[in-house]
């Protein structure tokens, strides 16, 4: 891992609907300091080859593929925030991680993430690299967290116990 003090951290694929492709357009817009980066959590093999050698040469990204769950933890734990550019979701689980782990969301504004997420996150369009570029540039300057929100209120809707009592007859 490169020795940045704070990166974003994205957990998931590299299927098309999770819209990394973007997510990378948007960080080569970006200006981080040179103490923040990008770093990629699991299987990135739907990326192009020429996508993932552009990312092995990227100085402000780091693919770390498949980790344990302790690896998992361990990013979570460290990461200055979490950030999540998907297209499509049935529901969003690393958004209730991000809570669990109490760290600020940069997420698309689809449906399923806005319903999960509520209030509790920092919302970009997906489909725009310049838009997801500005939100990262906001955040990284300390712009448009609100510490009033509290991540474990929304996570505790989303408990398996409420689970189980909305499903059971």
């Amino acid at each position: 891992l490169p020795s940045w003090k704070n990166y974003l951290l994205y957990v998931g694929s590299s299927r098309g609907h999770k819209n990394l492709e973007r997510l990378l357009q948007a960080i080569e817009l970006v200006s981080l300091p040179n103490d923040w980066g990008l770093v990629l959590v699991g299987d990135m093999s739907h990326l192009p080859m020429a996508t993932l050698q552009h990312i092995q040469r990227h100085t402000r990204i780091y693919t770390a593929g498949y980790v344990t769950d302790e690896e998992k933890v361990w990013f979570y734990e460290h990461a200055a925030a979490v950030i999540l550019p998907s297209l499509l979701e049935g529901f969003g689980i690393p958004i209730l991680e991000a809570f669990y782990y109490n760290k600020p969301l940069l997420v698309s504004s689809q449906a399923a993430h806005q319903e999960v997420a509520g209030q509790a996150a920092i919302y970009f369009n997906p489909y725009d690299a310049n838009d997801i570029a500005r939100t990262i540039e906001h955040f990284v300057a300390g712009e448009g967290v609100d510490e009033t929100v509290n991540q474990r209120d929304r996570l505790a809707q989303f408990s398996w116990q409420k689970c189980a009592e909305q499903v059971s007859y």
